[in-house]
C-alpha cells in the first residue's frame, strides 16, 4: 500500500509542472557592466576596494530574477561575498595594491528574466495604519523630497484635501503628474543635464523620469505615504530598434514604489508610457537596479542615484605619498527574449467589417518559435471572423504582418472601443517555459449604421516583406494546451488504478 502512495505522489508531482507552466509576459536581458580602476598619480594605491551594486531579485512591486550572474577581475572568475538588503544587493571587490599608470578592470555580466505586474488594488481594502518601520520613508530629504517645504505641502493639500483613502490620494498625486498633451499637468517632460530635487522640479514646471520620481514622493511623504524611488534602467524598443544598446547610460531610468496598508509596495510611473503612465503596473521594459530611501542619493556633487553602473571606491597610500585614481563604468544591455507587438484597428468599414493588423517583431537575439497570435474583444461590440493566426518561427529581427477581419455589430456604431491582442510563443532555450506579448488599440467607429453581410470566406494572411518563415497551419486534431494536460492526467490516474489492481491481486 506505501508503494502505492508514494507512486501517486510521485506521478502528481511528474504532472505538476506541466499545469504550472503558464506563458509569462515577460523578457530576457544580458547586461554587462565594466567598471576600470586606474592609478594616474605618481604613487602607488594601497588596498584598492571598489563596491558595486548588482541587479537583484524582485517580487511584489516588480517580478526579476537573476538567471545567471559572473563577476571577473581582468578576466579571472572571482566570487566576492555579496550582501542583500529587502531590496538591493551589492558587493565589495579588493583589487590589491595599483601601482602608478597600472589599470584593474572588474567586470559583471547578469542575466535577468523580468516580468510584467499588475497589481488589482480594491481602495475600500486598503488600510490606515503604516508600519512603525516605515515611517522614516516619510521624511523628508534636503535637496530631494522637501516633503516638510510650505509649498508643497500646500499643494499636496489642494490635490488630496477631498477623501483620506490612501490609494485615492496616491491616484491623485499620480494623475496630476502625468503629463497632457494639452498641458495642465504639474510638469512638462524635458530631459535635464543634471538631477534636481522636487521643490525644484515643481517651481520650474519641467524635468524628465527623475524630477516627476522625486516630485512624486515628495508628495507622496507630504501626504503621509511612505515612498521611494526605484533606479534602474528602461529597455524601451523605440530607442532600441536592434535589440541592444552599447551604452546603458542614455537607458537610465527613475520611477516610483509607494506602500498601501493591506497591499504593500506599489508601482508608479508617471512617464512611462508618455501621456499615460503605469499605476499599479510595470511591463517587463522596466529593470530594477536599486530602490532609494533618501540620503544615500543626496552628496556634495549633487543627486546621484546607486545603481548597478555606479561605483565607489577607497584605497590607503603610503604617509605624505598621495596618489589619485580614475574610476569608470560602462554598460550594454542586450535582449535576448523580446517580442514587440503592434496592434492598429482600422476605422474603415467595409460592409460592416473592420480589419485588424497585427505587426510581431522580434526584438531579442534568440529565435521564437510556435507562435499563436489572437484577438479579444468585447463579443457585444464585435463579431470576431478570424480569432487565430500561427507562425512557425521568427528570426532574430524577423517581422511578422498579419491580420484578423472583424465583423462591428451595431452597439458599436458612434463608440469607441479598446481591442486587445495576444502573442503566446517559445524560446529556443530549454530555461524557460512560454512567454507572452499583449497589445492593445482604441478605435473609433462612426455613427452611421452600414449594412453587414455575412462574410463567407475570411481574408488570407497578407504577405509579409519581412519575413520569410512558413506559416505554422496544425491539424485541426491537436487539442489545445489545456485538453492535452487533462488527457495526461487522465492517462496517468488510469495507469495509478491499473497498478492498483496488479498489485491487489498479489
Amino acid at each position: 500500500m506505501k508503494k502505492l502512495l508514494l507512486l501517486v505522489v510521485f506521478l502528481l508531482l511528474l504532472s505538476a509542472p506541466l499545469a504550472s507552466a503558464q506563458p509569462q509576459e515577460a523578457a530576457v536581458y544580458t547586461i554587462k557592466m565594466t567598471y576600470r580602476v586606474q592609478n594616474t598619480g605618481q604613487n602607488e594605491a594601497v588596498n584598492v576596494n571598489v563596491g558595486v551594486y548588482l541587479f537583484g531579485r524582485v517580487s511584489g512591486w516588480g517580478n526579476q530574477e537573476v538567471i545567471s550572474e559572473r563577476i571577473t577581475l581582468d578576466g579571472e572568475e572571482i566570487f566576492p561575498e555579496i550582501v542583500e538588503s529587502e531590496d538591493n544587493r551589492w558587493t565589495k571587490i579588493a583589487l590589491g595594491d595599483l601601482a602608478p599608470g597600472e589599470t584593474k578592470v572588474v567586470e559583471v555580466v547578469q542575466v535577468l528574466k523580468v516580468g510584467a505586474v499588475d497589481l488589482e488594488v480594491d481602495p475600500e481594502k486598503v488600510g490606515t495604519e503604516i508600519p512603525q518601520e516605515l515611517l522614516i520613508y516619510t521624511q523628508p530629504v534636503a535637496g530631494l523630497w522637501e516633503s516638510d517645504d510650505p509649498e508643497i505641502r500646500l499643494l499636496v493639500q489642494r490635490l488630496t484635501e477631498n477623501t483620506n483613502n490612501l490609494y485615492q490620494k496616491a491616484r491623485q498625486i499620480f494623475d496630476q503628474l502625468v503629463e497632457k498633451t494639452g498641458g495642465g499637468s504639474l510638469l512638462r517632460y524635458e530631459t535635464q543635464p543634471v538631477e534636481h530635487g522636487a521643490l525644484w522640479a515643481l517651481q520650474n514646471g519641467r524635468g524628465d523620469c527623475t524630477e516627476f520620481s522625486n516630485l512624486m514622493v515628495a508628495l507622496l511623504r507630504a501626504a503621509g505615504i511612505p515612498a521611494k524611488v526605484v533606479s534602474g534602467y528602461a529597455f524601451l524598443p523605440l530607442y532600441n530598434p536592434a535589440g541592444v544598446s552599447e551604452n546603458a547610460d542614455v537607458l537610465g531610468h527613475a520611477y516610483v514604489i509607494f506602500y498601501l496598508p493591506n497591499y504593500g509596495w506599489i508601482p508608479a510611473d508617471a512617464v512611462w508610457p508618455r501621456y499615460v503612465g503605469s499605476f499599479g503596473r510595470m511591463d517587463y521594459t522596466h529593470i530594477a537596479g536599486a530602490s532609494v530611501g533618501g540620503d544615500e542619493a543626496v552628496n556634495p556633487d549633487g543627486i546621484s542615484w546607486p545603481s548597478p553602473g555606479h561605483v565607489s571606491w577607497n584605497f590607503e597610500f603610503y604617509s605624505g605619498q598621495p596618489t589619485e585614481l580614475l574610476v569608470n563604468s560602462t554598460g550594454t544591455i542586450e535582449a535576448e527574449i523580446l517580442l514587440q507587438s503592434l496592434l492598429q484597428a482600422s476605422p474603415q468599414l467595409e460592409n460592416g467589417i473592420m480589419t485588424v493588423m497585427l505587426t510581431v517583431k522580434n526584438m531579442g537575439r534568440e529565435g521564437v518559435r510556435n507562435l499563436v497570435a489572437e484577438l479579444h474583444l468585447d463579443n457585444a461590440m464585435f463579431e470576431a471572423l478570424t480569432t487565430k493566426r500561427e507562425k512557425a518561427a521568427l528570426a532574430s529581427q524577423e517581422q511578422w504582418i498579419t491580420s484578423f477581419a472583424v465583423r462591428v455589430k451595431e452597439p458599436a456604431y458612434g463608440t469607441t472601443q479598446q481591442l486587445n491582442s495576444s502573442v503566446v510563443f517559445e524560446s529556443s532555450d530549454s530555461r524557460f517555459n512560454a512567454f507572452l506579448s499583449k497589445s492593445s488599440d482604441k478605435v473609433t467607429i462612426a455613427a452611421v449604421v452600414t449594412s453587414s453581410p455575412t462574410l463567407t470566406t475570411p481574408p488570407r494572411e497578407p504577405t509579409s516583406p519581412a519575413t520569410s518563415s512558413p506559416e505554422l497551419t496544425p491539424p485541426p486534431t491537436t487539442p489545445p494546451p489545456d485538453l492535452t494536460i487533462f488527457l495526461l492526467f487522465g492517462v496517468l490516474v488510469t495507469a495509478v488504478v491499473l497498478f492498483a489492481a496488479v498489485m491487489a491481486r498479489r
